[in-house]
């Protein structure tokens, strides 16, 4: 599943294990700027991208 939350919303954070355990949340993008705790998507395989063109997952963050 991929989700994509609006560039213009007002989301500031996702916290502590949100999306934890989530198996088929594959990918998130989301507005510049939201705060996302590392452990947030914890034990899922999603990876996370915001609109100003960089990527994170497990791993750490890189930029396209």
């Amino acid at each position: 599943t991929n989700v994509s939350i609006s560039p213009t919303s007002k989301l500031t954070e996702i916290g502590s294990s949100a999306f934890r355990l989530c198996h088929r949340l594959y990918n998130v993008t989301l507005p510049t700027g939201v705060y996302v705790n590392e452990r947030a998507f914890k034990e899922s395989p999603t990876n996370i991208s915001f609109y100003n063109e960089y990527s994170c997952n497990q791993y750490g963050c890189s930029s396209y």
